[in-house]
C-alpha cells in the first residue's frame, strides 16, 4: 500500500514516531554532539516517512501500529548504517597517508626550501581543482572553516562540501603520486 503523508497530520506523525529515529542514532551511538548529527537526525526522518509510505497495512489497527514501529526502526537503522558506511569509507580515502612519508623528499630539505616547494606544490594542485574544490581548499587549509563554516558561508549544504573534500582529495593523491613520479625521475638523472 502506497500512501502519502498528509500535511494536516505531519506534525503529529512526527510528535508519535520521531522517537523511533532518536532510538536509532543512539543505538548506532551517533548523539547530538556528533558533527553530522542533524545530517543523520534528517536522514532518519526522511526514513520514518518512506517507511510510512511503503507500510503495507492500515495504521487504524492498533496492532498494525506496534508492527509498524518495528518495521520503521529496522528501515530507518538500515538507512543510518548505510550512510556511517558512506562517511567511513570517504573517511578512509582521504585519510591514507603514503607509506614513504619518512623518506619523501619534501620533508628532508631545509626549512626555507622545504616551504617553498610546498607552496609550489600547492599552487600546482589548486590550478587542477574546480572552483568548488579551490573554495574548499582555501577555506579549509588557508583559512581554516570547518565544514559547517563553508557550506554557511557559500550557502550550501555540508553533503555539498563533503563532496568538494572528496573530489579535492581524489585529486590530490593523484598530483601527489605524479609528483613524487616526477621526483624520482629527476633523481636518476642527476
Amino acid at each position: 500500500m502506497i500512501r502519502s503523508l498528509l500535511e494536516e497530520i505531519e506534525s503529529d506523525f512526527f510528535a508519535v514516531h520521531e522517537c523511533i529515529v532518536h532510538g536509532v542514532l543512539n543505538k548506532c551511538r551517533v548523539n547530538p554532539t556528533h558533527n553530522d548529527y542533524d545530517d543523520y537526525l534528517q536522514i532518519g526522518r526522511l526514513a520514518l516517512v518512506k517507511a510510512y509510505e511503503s507500510f503495507p497495512d492500515s495504521l487504524v489497527c492498533e496492532e498494525h501500529m506496534y508492527q509498524f514501529t518495528g518495521f520503521a526502526y529496522q528501515k530507518i537503522y538500515w538507512a543510518i548504517i548505510d550512510e556511517l558506511r558512506k562517511e567511513r569509507r570517504n573517511k578512509e580515502v582521504m585519510c591514507q597517508v603514503p607509506d614513504d612519508l619518512e623518506t619523501d623528499s619534501v620533508f628532508t630539505l631545509p626549512s626555507f626550501e622545504n616551504t617553498l616547494v610546498e607552496e609550489t606544490l600547492l599552487t600546482s594542485f589548486i590550478a587542477l581543482l574546480s572552483k568548488n574544490e579551490q573554495i574548499f581548499i582555501t577555506e579549509s587549509v588557508i583559512n581554516q572553516l570547518t565544514i559547517t563554516e563553508i557550506a554557511k558561508k557559500y550557502q550550501v549544504s555540508r553533503k555539498t562540501v563533503y563532496a568538494w573534500r572528496t573530489k579535492a582529495g581524489m585529486k590530490y593523491s593523484a598530483h601527489k603520486k605524479v609528483t613524487r613520479h616526477e621526483e624520482r625521475n629527476d633523481e636518476r638523472n642527476h
